[in-house]
């Protein structure tokens, strides 16, 4: 009568049960006999009982190597779902590990069988230093590991004989617990674990967690651990003392968990929450040190480094009586919102809106026993505070979590969506545009305007499968108008689209396990890195860390499942709940670009994002990541206080730190970013009207610790991986031009046929880069001759360096007319005649090889980066374009304006003068925008005349 009480589902939705009973058990110890066996350490007797019994769910044995790898580097088994530590089987010899594997404890008895999936090897030092931040063997977890064998077993396990309990009477199950918490009617409850004896803090902070949940689950860790920690029978007795005298006990449930312990601090702390849920827990609090040892972590890493898998909001509870941080978690579906105590200082660290946005994730727990006065109190960052919120601002509050009136609206008869409709498509990746060449001829008729749609694919890395590149290619032609585009941002656009075919159009990109949600609007943009698979793997483990902050960084609104998709989930997306742990329901106050990037390769432009991480690594090994921030390209013509600016360092992350130190960037910006006033929302300015000390103080309070210094790393190189290159394993990659991203056939040019073709027939990976270009991957070298003969076939010039001029293959240009609204000139049509025109001239001057970039846009908006090109034209008018020069081909420095309103036809003689005196003056290997930048803009127009600023260049 009581089942309905339990409010949390198992972590994967159902509770793993492998113990065999009965007739099913005898026959299973009769057929053991004749295995051949393992003899299980007491961690792995341990690890048997909790599989077998769920609590582990939803594993059903252990790792296999497809999860252990994912485990080890995202956190995250291979269906997605968070999990932190690796629960494997080591052994030192694998001969005759076959089928079926009797399991032994130390005593010699059978009490389980292991069908074995596989066997396979892993380097103990990558784990020790991916699992416990340390390879040195003084550490209790890596002393274990190193003295286990070198081989790993995966499989599924079945329990035949459960260990004796320490403590029968505390020996319960999850379904045990999860029973009795039904019984006694408990909705929430909060978990808490320690190795040690309870103290004064911990009873203080478990008290003030039962104000707000309906029970409390005692739950101390029994099994192994280092042998200097306290008795499990001094603990016991502790919490059993406290039941007595101390804790309401209608409230209380005591129960032991007989884990080992692995001293493995953050990671451990997921793993212990995620633990508890199966259990029943809704909450689970973590401490300052938690599953620490020594001085291997930080004083509040566990706390603070928990985040990785999920969203949070955070509050602070002074109290001199308790020295402590800690957090309590929402641990449904996977994702935790939790709040953060800082149980010394009184002062919150975000404002009470804040509290209210995320509803019961945010202000449950210890944040909400703090009081609403506490939680009210905030520092003011933005200036905007005063003014109204922006039009957009509204339509975002009032949208009942991205849905407004969409699903009605989109089987409406019109060919367009209302004003508000159309700002929120844009978080469902999708922007809602005119064919401005009908325009001009419609005007002043009956006709009503061409409306179409632009669909964005979000891409984290642009890494695409074969199967689902074939499938964007298809749709280009079944929804779109036959042609592919590949943003700057790595992500693909399909143009001309329908209103009639959106949904079926989204809805087959997500077959293809591609989402469009967050491609758009005013959310953590498609997160961008190298997506060249370099041989070293140093790429593709940054690729790994790219794709789990873009899956973290989600939407978590069910919006977009049940318009789109008729209510399934998305791929790589949230599941459950309906709150927005990260973004509240406001979202943020504009869009939010975040990149990954090398040191010697910034082929990502990091520095032109809000938050860019900058690889730091030795010997081969990656270290972490220098924290950028406060980087965007946008500016508005006219208006001084809007310009491009690029990021600053704000820290040193490292690599398991990532997640969270973004997610508190993102929070930041968040509740402090300018929701007044659109054109000063980005996170640029906020940074500028702050300071950068204020800004990174905020962002330490949202983290609850300081961060570390930034590291002496700097962008020094750029590649465009054009042409053939090595990977590991005997493949290769191809890194094919695409002129201004668009993927498409032309006369004697059939790139997108020759595309499909090479896709099709050797299965290549394909990958966009930030640059519009195209790389082919996991080529065997035996196949790059017909992959160069299809290209031929097809009109596609050949790969390498020469195949196209250095000034065209360092070119791009956004799409700008006819589709973009905000377009003022032409960019993408035209850009291929200026680059003719520029080589012709740069032919004529002897620098033919000079190398630089040269971008073009129709407005100032900066959507193909120009102002930190070499050479830019920024469209001003119908025709007419500003004239940028000096930025840095590395992305390290901004240009500035030579010229205005200079017309279209007017470009390449406008900047003649400027290579005439670089060919003259210019230093040996010194690129053309190092020149402009070093002689000034001042000196170059004086040169042939030029005025300042505004004035036209005729």
């Amino acid at each position: 009568m009581h089942a309905e009480t339990t409010t949390i589902a198992p972590h994967g939705g159902a509770l793993v049960q492998r113990v065999l009973e009965g007739e099913e058990r005898r026959a299973a110890l009769s057929r053991a006999s004749g295995l051949p066996s393992l003899t299980l350490d007491p961690r792995g007797v341990a690890d048997l009982g909790l599989l077998a019994t769920g609590a582990y769910s939803p594993l059903t044995g252990f790792l296999s190597r497809a999860d252990y790898l994912r485990v080890l580097h995202e956190m995250r088994l291979t269906s997605g779902l968070p999990w932190s530590l690796p629960i494997t089987l080591r052994v030192a010899d694998g001969a005759g590990l076959r089928d079926s594997v009797a399991l032994k404890g130390p005593d010699g008895r059978v009490i389980g069988l292991l069908d074995v999936r596989e066997v396979f090897r892993h380097s103990k030092e990558e784990e020790a230093e991916l699992v416990y931040g340390t390879r040195d063997a003084q550490h209790p977890g890596v002393a274990q590991l190193y003295a286990q064998g070198d081989l790993l077993v995966g499989g599924e396990v079945r329990l035949l004989e459960r260990a004796a309990p320490l403590f029968p009477e505390l020996a319960l199950d999850p379904a045990d617990t999860r029973r009795a918490f039904a019984e006694r009617g408990w909705r929430t409850v909060v978990g808490f674990q320690t190795r040690n004896p309870v103290h004064r803090a911990h009873e203080y902070i478990q008290k003030a967690a039962l104000e707000t949940v309906d029970g409390l689950l005692l739950h101390p860790l029994l099994g192994p651990t280092k042998d200097d920690d306290v008795p499990a029978a001094v603990r016991v007795s502790s919490y059993r003392v406290l039941l007595e005298r101390y804790y309401p006990r209608d409230r209380v449930l005591l129960a032991g968990f007989p884990a080992a312990m692995r001293y493995a601090g953050p990671r451990e702390a997921v793993f212990h929450a995620l633990v508890r849920k199966n259990y029943g827990c809704t909450h689970f609090i973590v401490g300052r040190d938690h599953a620490g040892v020594g001085n291997y972590y930080g004083s509040y890493d566990a706390a603070a480094k928990s985040g990785k898998c999920c969203g949070a909001a955070r509050c602070r509870r002074p109290s001199s009586a308790v020295p402590k941080w800690c957090r309590c978690w929402r641990t449904d579906c996977g994702r935790w919102s939790y709040d953060m105590v800082d149980m010394g200082r009184g002062v919150a660290s975000h404002s009470a809106r804040v509290a209210q946005d995320h509803g019961s994730g945010a202000a449950v727990g210890l944040g909400r026993a703090a009081g609403p006065s506490l939680v009210g109190r905030v520092r003011e960052m933005s200036v905007s505070r005063d003014k109204p919120l922006s039009a957009v601002e509204r339509v975002k509050q009032e949208s009942r979590g991205l849905r407004g009136d969409l699903a009605d609206q989109l089987v409406a008869p019109a060919d367009h969506f209302s004003g508000p409709g159309a700002q929120l498509l844009k978080f469902h990746g999708t922007y809602q545009q005119e064919d401005r060449d009908q325009r001009r001829e419609r005007r002043g008729g009956d006709a009503d305007p061409a409306h179409q749609f632009m669909v964005r694919c979000k891409i984290p890395g642009g890494v695409l499968s074969a199967v689902q590149y074939l499938v964007i290619d298809e749709l280009a032609d079944r929804y779109g108008n036959g042609t592919l585009r590949v943003t700057t941002r790595q992500g693909n656009q399909f143009h001309g689209v329908l209103k009639g075919d959106l949904k079926a159009t989204i809805r087959a990109v997500n077959d293809a396990l591609v989402t469009t949600l967050g491609a758009c609007g005013d959310v953590v943009r498609n997160v961008v890195s190298c997506p060249a698979p370099v041989a070293g793997g140093l790429r593709e483990q940054v690729l790994s860390v790219t794709r789990r902050l873009s899956d973290h960084l989600l939407p978590r609104t069910h919006a977009y499942h049940e318009i789109w998709l008729d209510g399934e989930q998305v791929a790589g997306g949230p599941s459950g709940g309906e709150a927005e742990p990260i973004y509240g329901p406001g979202y943020l106050p504009r869009k939010f670009k975040v990149a990954f990037a090398f040191p010697d390769d910034n082929c990502c432009d990091v520095h032109s994002n809000d938050l860019g991480f900058l690889v730091v690594a030795e010997r081969g090994h990656l270290v972490g990541f220098n924290v950028l921030v406060g980087g965007g390209m946008g500016k508005t013509h006219g208006k001084e206080d809007t310009y491009p600016r690029l990021a600053d360092a704000l820290g040193f992350a490292r690599t398991g730190e990532v997640v969270e130190v973004a997610e508190a960037v993102v929070k930041v910006q968040r509740d402090h970013g300018n929701r007044g006033d659109r054109r000063h929302a980005r996170l640029k300015y906020l940074i500028d009207a702050q300071g950068l000390d204020r800004f990174r103080d905020e962002v330490e309070r949202y983290l609850g610790r300081h961060l570390a210094p930034p590291l002496p790393v700097e962008v020094s190189g750029i590649e465009d991986h054009l042409g053939w290159h090595a990977q590991d394993d005997g493949r290769s990659f191809l890194g094919l031009f695409i002129e201004n991203g668009r993927v498409q056939d032309g006369d004697g040019h059939k790139l997108r046929s020759a595309l499909r073709r090479i896709v099709k027939t050797v299965h290549a990976g394909v990958r966009f880069t930030p640059q519009q270009n195209l790389l082919l991957t996991d080529i065997p070298d035996r196949r790059q001759g017909l992959v160069d003969r299809i290209l031929a076939d097809h009109g596609v010039a050949r790969p390498g360096a020469d195949a196209v001029s250095t000034v065209r293959r360092w070119s791009m240009a956004c799409p700008a007319l006819p589709t973009c609204g905000l377009a003022l000139a032409e960019a993408e049509r035209v850009l291929p005649d200026v680059i003719a025109e520029l080589e012709r001239e740069l032919e004529t001057l002897g620098l033919a090889d000079a190398t630089l970039t040269v971008r073009m846009t129709g407005c100032p908006n900066g959507c193909a980066r120009p102002y930190t090109a070499d050479l830019a034209f920024v469209g001003r008018s119908l025709n007419k374009y500003a004239v940028f020069v000096g930025g840095s081909m590395l992305g390290t420095r901004l240009a500035t304006q030579y010229a205005d309103l200079v017309h279209r036809d007017r470009l390449v003689t406008t900047v003649r003068p400027l290579f005439e005196r670089y060919r003259d003056e210019r230093l040996a290997d010194e690129r053309f925008g190092d020149f402009c930048d070093r002689v000034g803009v001042e000196a170059l127009r004086s040169l042939r005349g030029a005025e300042r600023g505004s004035e036209a260049v005729r």
